[in-house]
């Protein structure tokens, strides 16, 4: 909450987001578009046996549940990720922390803390690849463990203690 007070409040942090709000919002009126066009009844057939008459809201909830997952990988990889960059490293100038963001970064001798940001040394963030989508998949059984884990240390504690 804090960070979303602290954003809210220095209007000079929006300058690199305001700037890709319009590339992001056609993103995602495009998926949700599409995914409602091409997708909505093929599910709706489906959810209609599992949900029966609630079918017609479940699916409108997994289709923007859907549509929300591909927008946000597709908008962090390929739109806003110099905002993002942007944004984090003018919070920590706003925030008087200049020698971090100087080690990966250019800094300008003037202006606030988004204006002084100059060209960026470092890559933070992997480029998006078939690699990082394979390892995803592969890894996502995984998020299953801690349900299990969870589940089991509710139902027998003791044994489960010294997981905790």
């Amino acid at each position: 909450m804090q960070g979303i007070f602290y954003f809210a409040s220095h209007p000079a942090l929006w300058k690199p987001l305001r700037s890709k709000l319009a590339p992001y919002l056609t993103l995602y009126s495009s998926v949700l578009g599409s995914m409602f066009f091409f997708t909505y009844l093929p599910q709706l057939a489906v959810m209609a046996i599992v949900n029966g008459p609630l079918a017609v809201f479940t699916t409108a909830l997994l289709i923007l549940n859907e549509s929300s997952t591909i927008t946000m990988t597709l908008s962090k990889n390929y739109i806003l990720r110099e905002a993002i960059l942007d944004t984090f490293d003018g919070t920590l100038l706003a925030r008087n922390s200049t020698e971090i963001v100087a080690q990966g970064r250019e800094l300008k001798p003037r202006g606030d803390s988004i204006e002084r940001l100059g060209k960026a040394l470092k890559a933070p963030f992997k480029k998006f690849s078939i690699n990082e989508l394979v390892r995803y998949v592969i890894y996502l059984p995984l998020n299953f463990i801690p349900g299990m884990l969870g589940g089991s240390c509710r139902v027998f504690p003791p044994r489960c203690s010294c997981l905790l």
